[in-house]
């Protein structure tokens, strides 16, 4: 009689370790089919976000070019070439507001940094 114990619990044992093989492989096939799932929704939304982003490049493009630009700068901001006299007047301007002694760097210190040392 004990030989037909200890088979049945050798028995026992083994459909007890293949019922746990049995669940960890239904386990882990189903979070492998969950990976491939949000795998396959991020491979989707990344393709959108693709398409999207030609979208936006082809209309980038568009909107930039240089005769829709033009035609834009005339109609609404009334721009015109400088003229020579112009361009001159305004160089003899701006050579009257330089200083006439250079700042000598060494000794300057940016605003950022005299606000810093007050505190």
């Amino acid at each position: 009689m004990s030989a037909l114990k200890g088979i049945r619990l050798r028995t026992f044992v083994i459909f007890a370790c293949a019922a746990l093989a049995g669940t960890a492989l239904l386990h882990t096939s189903q979070r492998v089919q969950e990976a491939e799932e949000t795998l396959a929704s991020l491979e989707a939304e990344i393709a959108r976000e693709q398409d999207t982003m030609r979208v936006l490049r082809a209309e980038w493009e568009y909107l930039n070019r240089p005769e829709r630009l033009e035609r834009l700068a005339t109609k609404f901001l009334d721009l015109v070439p400088p003229s020579p006299d112009t361009m001159s007047d305004t160089l003899i301007d701006e050579a009257a507001t330089l200083p006439e002694k250079p700042v000598d760097n060494d000794q300057a210190q940016p605003a950022s940094y005299e606000a810093e040392d007050t505190q």
